[in-house]
């Protein structure tokens, strides 16, 4: 009895959907199946043609081919288990099988609604199509029995190995060839003319250098063997070490490849970012490194690829989950390898962060002004400075000017911490645009006046303008001019003055009243009298025209009049008690015998001081203030140097 149908495959619905229209989630990790089936087919060349204007996808390898009797029991019989009845190895090149639990072919009906495979053994070819809604239909009606249509051997377009047509995708094609050979090359570590497996996109081939992130990686780990390949792709290589890849020498557990850093964090875009697990050079496992969780800043910088074939090893249970994208996470291999990475991982981050330091000390100095600076502090504080440099010599700047704006500002914060003794608390900042570092960047003036810039300019200007004055009337007019808002000229604990509206209007009336009542000749005596506040004290400046000698009991009885004056109304304010300091300022001495006037005044809480006595005392409190001065303008020159 003649056969009825030339083709069949046997699969129950549910598998189908599970297996293969929901198993994939895009074209790369579908077209990832196809490569692997040629690999496993010894094809030497795989051609993936991407046709955007017809929405359709070729592949086509230079393999071993199907007959018919390769197609229905092996292709078509989902679930056939190629390393159990074949072997591990190809027959002839001694390729190790990548296929395992035969649903890789079902992945393509996760992207394809009509798939056309041709195939050409011993000068025999052979074709069939398979729809998605024949597949379903035929499944459906005959209890899980599906027969795909025969092609007509004269369309068949063979002439040696295998081609799948993808048409009527599900999906609009918009991945790009360039995008694609980026996946291929980051999915399998065997192509290349190293195993003899060229694999093209549109006429181009996939290469290592498709890995486009090589070129930003600026340190490298090694492990185990055969990752030299990777190390001469990194032309931008700064540092390199090598680590041994035993993980369990009893159960003959090993691994190989590479872990990198790149300079930058954003160079490593569209998913980079990752360690990618390859087993007999496919991808096993998208990202381990995603499975650590590692909050440190490091990990930020790391790709990788690690070659673990002790997770496939033929003997052992099939550890791949359905979509061959990841493995199952709690099985005691991959529990080993993530245990031994992790390990690694930590010496990684303490080398990353040396290394890192080195680099940018030694960029950061190139600046002449950077290293000068660099070079006057003290060793304890260097290794912050060099945290410092870290942060800025890894932020991707288009501008370099950007950059040394950023170490002009950083350089004003570290000296602003370093009198704070903070420094420490770079250690803490992951970056330079981190907000408790942004912070410190904010306000510039606020860093120049805990530098003594402003404080130290102010006071000496003030100082200077004091000392340059002869002329005694004049000194009078300067020194109103500066005193009520520079306190510290009378005592260096009172930085400024603060004021409470209500009792200085209360004061300020009461004084009046005082005013008032003076004689003319003692309201000639005087230039002006004001009450302000400063470090809890009330505090009472009179200041007398210079050209006027006063006595002591004179000047202690309007002393004594605003004093009393000025207690009625913080009493009036539920002030009780009050310290009152009230000081004098003369353009001479007083007219008294001085062992007789020191306890008048003090009886009233009063003392004088002269013109020249406060110049002169103010250059001698401030002369710190002064090398302050002198050591902020240094670090200006420096800053501007930059």
């Amino acid at each position: 009895m003649p056969q009825k149908h030339k083709y069949t495959m046997r699969l129950n619905l549910s598998v189908l959907n599970q297996l293969g229209l929901n198993l994939y989630s895009n074209v790369p990790a579908v077209l990832s199946e196809v490569v692997a089936n040629a690999w496993d087919a010894e094809a030497r060349v795989v051609d993936i043609w991407l046709d955007i204007a017809d929405d359709k996808i070729v592949i086509t390898d230079d393999g071993n081919g199907m007959d018919l009797k390769d197609i229905n029991e092996k292709f078509l019989n989902v679930g056939y288990q190629k390393r159990e009845v074949e072997g591990p190895y190809t027959p002839h090149l001694r390729r190790h099988v990548m296929g395992r639990k035969g649903i890789g072919k079902l992945s393509l009906f996760s992207i394809a609604n009509k798939i056309e495979i041709q195939s050409m053994k011993a000068r025999k070819k052979n074709g069939f199509l398979m729809t998605t809604e024949d597949v379903k239909d035929q499944i459906a009606n005959n209890q899980g029995v599906y027969h795909p249509r025969d092609i007509p051997e004269k369309q068949l377009k063979i002439y040696k190995g295998t081609r799948i047509i993808l048409t009527e995708l599900k999906k609009k094609l918009t991945l790009t060839e360039t995008a694609l050979r980026k996946r291929l090359a980051r999915r399998f570590s065997i192509i290349g003319e190293k195993n003899g497996f060229q694999v093209k996109v549109n006429d181009t081939p996939v290469t290592i250098a498709d890995r486009d992130f090589f070129k930003s990686i600026q340190f490298l780990w090694t492990i185990g063997d055969d990752a030299q390949d990777c190390a001469d792709e990194c032309t931008n290589l700064k540092r390199q070490k090598h680590f041994e890849g035993i993980v369990d020498q009893e159960k003959d557990y090993s691994i190989s490849g590479w872990i990198g850093a790149v300079q930058k964090h954003g160079q490593l875009e569209d998913g980079n970012n990752k360690i990618v697990i390859l087993a007999w050079g496919k991808l096993v496992q998208e990202d381990i490194l995603a499975d650590y969780k590692e909050g440190g800043l490091y990990a930020k910088y790391l790709t990788g690829e690690i070659t673990a074939n002790f997770l496939d090893f033929d003997h052992y249970e099939d550890i791949a989950t359905s979509n061959r994208q990841r493995i199952i996470e709690d099985d005691p291999r991959y529990e080993s390898l993530k245990e031994h990475l992790y390990r690694r991982l930590k010496d990684i981050q303490g080398i990353w962060s040396q290394w890192r330091k080195e680099l940018a000390t030694q960029q950061a100095v190139k600046n002449p002004a950077i290293k000068k600076w660099y070079e006057t502090l003290p060793a304890a504080s260097r290794k912050h400075a060099e945290q410092l440099f870290d942060k800025i010599e890894t932020l991707p700047m288009d501008n370099e000017e950007d950059r040394k704006e950023l170490y002009r500002y950083g350089i004003l914060a570290f000296e602003r911490l370093q009198i704070r003794t903070s420094l420490d608390d770079l250690d803490a900042l992951e970056s330079v645009d981190d907000l408790k570092f942004a912070s410190i960047f904010n306000d510039l003036a606020d860093i120049e006046a805990v530098l003594y810039y402003d404080i130290a300019s102010e006071r000496v200007k003030v100082i200077e303008a004091f000392a340059k004055i002869v002329d005694k009337n004049r000194q009078e007019k300067v020194i109103q001019k500066y005193l009520y808002d520079n306190l510290w000229l009378l005592h260096p604990s009172w930085e400024r003055a603060t004021q409470n509206p209500r009792i200085e209007q209360s004061v300020t009336k009461e004084f009046k009243k005082i005013t008032a009542a003076l004689t003319a000749e003692e309201r000639r005596a005087r230039y002006d009298i004001k009450y302000v506040t400063a470090a809890g004290k009330h505090i009472i400046i009179e200041l007398k025209k210079s050209g006027r000698t006063v006595k002591t009991l004179e000047l202690v009885q309007q002393v004594k009049k605003y004093r009393d004056g000025l207690i009625k109304c913080l009493k009036d304010h539920g002030t009780k008690n009050p310290v009152i300091e009230v000081i004098c300022l003369l353009g001479h001495d007083l007219d008294d015998d001085p062992e007789f006037n020191r306890p008048q005044l003090a009886s009233v809480n009063a003392r004088v001081i002269q013109y020249n006595q406060l110049i002169k005392e103010s250059l001698d409190d401030y002369k710190g203030y002064l090398a302050a001065e002198s050591r902020v303008a240094g670090l200006r020159q420096l800053i501007d140097a930059i």
